[in-house]
């Protein structure tokens, strides 16, 4: 269904098609992407445990990178 219908929307749009050869590629990785997803949950539901949002660790650079920006208003 891909196929037919993202030529078209390139089409309509104006855009080039050079793109388009891109598009198995990315339909495949986000495939295998979902699957990584999917098996984690439910591995994570049947152990019962909770799945955290994976954080990154804070280092506090932000608000000296901040202070260095002047201020536009």
């Amino acid at each position: 269904m891909c196929r037919y219908r993202s030529p078209l929307s390139l089409r309509l749009d104006r855009e080039r098609f050079e793109p388009l050869w891109t598009l198995p590629l990315q339909i495949f990785v986000y495939r295998q992407l979902m699957y990584l997803v999917v098996v984690q949950s439910v591995v994570t539901a049947l152990l019962g445990n909770r799945l955290g949002w994976q954080r990154m660790q804070r280092t506090g650079t932000a608000a000296e990178t901040l202070e260095r920006r002047p201020v536009s208003r």
